[in-house]
């Protein structure tokens, strides 16, 4: 049996126990951590038509170059990432208006957009392309939104401590996975713990971007229980 196959698969069902964890401990947020994770299910195929240029080429059970694991991937880091700052921090109405989702959607456009210029026109790689769309739409929610810049470091910290682990049983069981898979050659060659140096940046960056979506959405805050 070619185990590589199933690789992928593997990886993305282990953020999947996360996301189960968190559907069924969370259970008044189920809605936003529904949307949110078929919204990114969707961009989790788009994404990978870029992905795998030149950054990896991961192995999928039908072996297309798109598969049902880029969905559950999507799938389980938005719903994750969307809401796992509710299990420190909890939320009020504030005083500012609602950004709607026009406004977050826009924010998802910015970082299509200078994905697909960044790549497409000025031939920069998929990281580099789609880290520096991802940061203008932080920064454009934060410009609006300057409360949710702590909650935006916060949720990429928690992102990228999360995915380590996943990495490093994967790395367990099948020790030549990474090099592999991802497309060196076209990376920065850096990697600390095994793990390439922009994988930890784009994980940071994922969780920063995604976590403060339903706040600057709703114009809510977030607060330290202690402090209500």
């Amino acid at each position: 049996m070619n185990m590589h196959k199933y690789v992928y698969l593997f990886g993305a069902l282990l953020f999947f126990l996360y996301w189960l964890f968190l559907f069924f401990k969370l259970k008044e947020y189920r809605r936003r951590i529904l949307v949110f994770s078929f919204l990114y299910g969707v961009i989790g195929i788009v994404s990978e038509y870029v992905y795998t240029v030149d950054w990896w080429k991961p192995e999928t059970i039908f072996g297309s170059r798109i598969g049902i694991e880029d969905f559950l991937l999507g799938f389980t880091n938005g719903g994750l990432a969307s809401s796992y700052l509710l299990l420190f921090f909890k939320e009020k109405q504030g005083d500012v208006k609602s950004g709607g989702w026009l406004k977050v959607m826009f924010s998802i456009l910015i970082t299509a957009v200078i994905t697909a210029v960044l790549s497409l026109v000025f031939n920069f790689t998929s990281f580099y392309s789609n880290s520096i769309g991802i940061l203008a739409a932080i920064a454009y929610i934060v410009y609006l939104r300057n409360d949710l810049f702590k909650y935006s470091v916060y949720g990429g910290l928690i992102m990228l401590i999360i995915s380590l682990p996943i990495y490093f049983t994967l790395m367990f069981f099948y020790p030549a996975w990474i090099k592999e898979v991802w497309v060196i050659e076209k990376l920065s060659g850096n990697f600390f713990l095994g793990i390439a140096i922009e994988d930890y940046i784009w994980y940071f960056l994922v969780g920063a971007v995604i976590s403060i979506m339903y706040p600057f959405y709703k114009g809510v805050y977030y607060f330290y229980p202690s402090h209500e």
